[in-house]
């Protein structure tokens, strides 16, 4: 088995890349929209400022670990990442080849390779 990413599936990651991006931007904006707002809680501004500082450090290192350099030699670890976060949809996925699909599928954090 090869180490890095077929061309193929190189490409397709390219294509995917910057709608994986999209959905993730938008899934923490409409978390943090949900705490800012909080209309049903009895937090104070204050509080809701502290949450929404704390979830944001969590969302860019979570930001971080899926997208910065952005790389042929880091394609299959951040693959597996956005698999991971369930940024794709099953049609998007079928696009990459079977092994690719393979050593990115997404595994419990216990499981031993």
């Amino acid at each position: 088995m090869h180490a890095g990413i077929p061309e193929r599936d190189w490409k397709v990651f390219r294509d995917l890349y910057e709608k994986a991006l999209d959905r993730f931007c938008h899934r923490a904006l409409d978390e943090i929209a949900t705490l800012c707002t909080g209309a049903d809680d009895e937090r104070t501004n204050h509080q809701r400022y502290a949450a929404v500082y704390g979830r944001l450090r969590e969302i860019n290192k979570d930001m971080s670990a899926a997208f910065d350099r952005f790389a042929r030699s880091k394609a299959l670890m951040q693959i597996a990442i956005m698999r991971n976060m369930g940024l794709w949809t099953d049609e998007e996925l079928a696009r990459f080849s079977e092994d690719t699909l393979e050593r990115t599928k997404p595994r419990p954090l216990d499981e031993e390779e």
